[in-house]
């Protein structure tokens, strides 16, 4: 796992995990495109032909869970740290308030860091 600081951009991950390497195809990504904490790049070989190649994704990784089945995202993963509240309301058991908790447990304490922290949030009715 690599670790730049807030404001990071693509050039300065690319740096920061050891620069390019020859087969790298730079130019299929926004060198300037600035970075988000838990977004992934992906970068291309310059052997790969393949135009519909998601290069920089927020949606996978960790602390994401499966949603419902009316789940209308492109692979029915739901990123805890970045979901909506209707997106949130597609997992089972979810409903309108405690999808609003766990969107005001966010603001409030920041991303979670683990699928575990999501017992954090209180599932008290108000």
């Amino acid at each position: 796992m690599l670790y730049c600081q807030n404001g990071a951009r693509v050039v300065d991950a690319i740096e920061a995990a050891g620069g390019e390497t020859n087969n790298a195809d730079l130019n299929k990504l926004n060198l300037a495109y600035v970075l988000s904490d838990g977004e992934k790049i992906y970068v291309p070989n310059k052997s790969e032909e393949n135009e519909n190649i998601e290069y920089i994704t927020s949606s996978a990784g960790e602390n994401v869970t499966k949603g419902g089945s009316n789940m209308n995202t492109q692979n029915g993963l739901i990123n805890l740290n970045t979901a909506t509240i209707q997106e949130l309301t597609t997992l089972p058991g979810i409903g309108d308030s405690l999808a609003t908790r766990i969107i005001e447990y966010r603001e409030q304490n920041g991303k979670f860091n683990s699928i575990e922290d999501i017992k954090n949030v209180s599932r008290n009715w108000r």
